[in-house]
This record gives structure tokens, C-alpha cells and sequence, in this order.
């Protein structure tokens, strides 16, 4: 008889397997995405196993013939279990031949200096929004390097979790001091390349947090970003999102970077984070990053209709009554309920309304 708490599908993948962390409880992942419409073909199975306390991973790959209704686990998940096991001590981790079942038992959260490639079908914002929320409980103060993608349009990037997530963070911790996220290599799509480092305190308990006054914004800040391009790119998307904003918002400070040779990449682009600050500390963001070279779905990028767009996007953030960016709802609800009795409150719309 399997022990641990049963869950069907892949939806909230990540968010279960860190709640599993946070609360120390085995859990039973079925049906992992099971075509319902018996239209997919034979698979490559994954298998991962860590069975003893000394950090040992198992990585298997084999070849068999499966029912036909299901589909192969993507490697980004396979290696978002890796991430987990590397900062756990004693955890077990294996699933079924098929890819369609996971047994995961965590172990105790270390925490310390470790360091990890993510996988390039996913940037590193994609295994590190729900990481936030480990770092307060680590046996050590986090400092984790992670190697990949820091920017695409496929997931929030870490731009905008350093400046909307780490707020949040800093709330529920009651200090900023000791937190940090900062990118020290500039890798964009497809290939990465790039490197992030985050660092967070030790906190054995949560503070509750009461945020209901969004106030009035203020200024809005940003970074144009370029890496293995031209750097005047980034002046012509300055200029374009300046443009698009109203003239009442005048208050406008967008910093340039230009990542080149050992601070870049292996891959070529250019985009534009734009962040808004009111009156009270709430910060709400907005982003896009170019198209990558030579994709078949998108045609390249202009520097004038992506800096637009992210003032567009911006300005539709800032006309939601909200104290939290909509990036960070995830994390805010996740801490609010590892808080202690006492009742934290949180004004922000409906989750995912943006």
C-alpha cells in the first residue's frame, strides 16, 4: 500500500511538490499528462530514484512500448525533481515506467550554496518563482546559482521577480537584509547560457502581513536590456515605451544593460522590463524580450513595437486596484498560508486575472 497524499494530473506541478517540501508529507502524483484523446504515440519514459540520505540521483532513460493514450513527461519537469533533490538531504523520488506516475517523499531542506543548470526548454524564472518560497526554511541560508535562460516569453523572467517577488518576500521575512537576486550572466533564448544568483536569511516563522493600500504611483522604473546585439537597440525601446505612456507620467527612469563577451549569453537579443512604484512600496511590472533568432512561429522583433507593447501591458497592470503584481500572487498566497495563526491580508484581484 502506497503512503502519501494522492493528486491527479500535472496541473500545479511545481506547487505540489513544494508544498510536499513545506509540510514534510509524501505525495502520489497519477495521471500525469494522460491524453484523453488516445492520440499520442510511444513515449520515452523517464525514471529518477534517490534512495539513500547521501545525495545520490539516479537519472534512467529506456525505451518501451506503452499504451497509446499517453504522453512523454517534458524534461523540464524531470529536471525541476533533479532541483529539488539536489537542496534536500534523505529524499526519494521515482516514477512508473510510463512517466505517468510520481512517488515523491521529501527530505530535510539544506539550504547552503549549491548550484544547478536548468534546462533550456524552460527558463530559470520557471524553477525559481515556487523556489522562493523554500528559501525562509533552509537548515542554512540559500545562496543557489542557477544556470539557463534568464529571459523569454514563456515564463516570467527574473527581472520581475527580483522586482515584484522579493518585495513580497521581504514582507512575510520582516528584513531585507540577506536577500538577493541578482544576474551576473545575461542568457536569453533559445540557448541560455546566462547565470542567476539567489540568496535568502533563515526565518523559522513567518511574519503575517497586512497590505491594503495600493497608494499612488509614483515613478516607474525599468531595465532595457541588450545581449550580443547592437546596445543602441535598447535606446530606440526606451524611446518607443516612453512614447506610449500617458504625459501625466512623466516620473520615467528606464537603466540600459549591455551584456557582451564573458557576460553574455549564448544567444543574441534585446527587451524591456518596465516596473511601477507607488506611494507605499507596491511594485507591479511588465515585460517582453525579442523573438529568438530565426524562429518559425514569430517574425523578428522591432525594437519600437516591443517597447509599445511592454508600456501597453504596464499601464493595464497599473489600472488594477492591487497590492500585489500579478507575478507574484502565487508566492503572496503560498506565505500568507505558511504564516503564523495570526491573520495577514492581501488586497489583489482574482488570481491569474491579468
Amino acid at each position: 500500500m502506497e503512503k502519501g497524499i494522492k493528486f491527479h494530473t500535472s496541473n500545479y506541478f511545481r506547487q505540489k511538490l513544494v508544498l510536499s517540501v513545506l509540510s514534510i508529507k509524501s505525495i502520489i502524483i497519477k495521471d500525469i499528462r494522460v491524453d484523453e484523446d488516445g492520440l499520442a504515440g510511444k513515449i520515452q519514459p523517464w525514471v529518477v530514484s534517490a534512495t539513500n540520505p547521501q545525495q545520490i540521483c539516479v537519472l534512467t532513460v529506456t525505451s518501451v512500448n506503452v499504451l497509446p493514450h499517453v504522453r512523454r513527461c517534458p524534461d523540464f519537469e524531470v529536471n525541476f525533481l533533479e532541483l529539488l533533490h539536489k537542496l534536500m538531504d534523505g529524499s526519494y523520488i521515482k516514477t512508473n515506467e510510463t512517466g505517468t506516475k510520481v512517488n515523491f517523499r521529501p527530505g530535510k531542506l539544506l539550504g547552503g550554496k549549491i548550484e544547478f543548470t536548468c534546462h533550456n526548454s524552460r527558463p530559470i524564472g520557471y524553477y525559481l518563482e515556487h523556489i522562493l518560497a523554500l528559501g525562509p526554511f533552509g537548515r542554512t541560508p540559500f545562496h543557489l546559482v542557477l544556470k539557463g535562460i534568464t529571459n523569454d516569453n514563456t515564463h516570467v523572467s527574473v527581472d520581475r521577480l527580483k522586482r515584484t517577488c522579493l518585495p513580497i518576500l521581504s514582507h512575510f521575512l520582516g528584513t531585507n537584509e540577506g536577500l538577493e537576486l541578482t544576474v551576473t550572466k545575461r542568457g536569453l533564448a533559445p540557448d541560455g547560457g546566462g547565470a542567476v544568483v539567489f540568496k535568502c536569511p533563515c526565518k523559522r516563522q513567518l511574519r503575517p502581513v497586512r497590505l491594503t493600500d495600493p497608494g499612488l504611483f509614483k515613478r516607474i522604473g525599468g531595465l532595457a536590456y541588450t545581449s550580443r546585439v547592437n546596445p543602441t537597440l535598447s535606446n530606440r525601446v526606451i524611446e518607443a515605451a516612453k512614447s506610449a505612456l500617458p504625459p501625466e507620467m512623466a516620473n520615467v527612469f528606464i537603466k540600459t544593460q549591455h551584456s557582451k563577451k564573458n557576460l553574455s549569453g549564448r544567444s543574441p537579443g534585446f527587451g524591456l522590463c518596465m516596473v511601477a512604484e507607488t506611494s507605499t512600496g507596491i511594485f507591479v511590472a511588465a515585460e517582453k524580450t525579442s523573438a529568438p533568432p530565426n524562429a518559425r512561429d514569430e517574425p523578428p522583433t522591432i525594437p519600437e513595437d516591443l517597447g509599445a507593447e511592454v508600456a501597453a501591458q504596464l499601464r493595464k497592470e497599473m489600472s488594477v486596484l492591487s497590492c500585489v503584481d500579478h507575478a507574484a500572487q502565487p508566492l503572496a498566497l503560498m506565505l500568507m498560508a505558511l504564516g503564523p495563526q495570526d491573520v495577514s491580508k492581501l488586497l489583489m484581484p482574482p488570481v491569474g486575472h491579468l
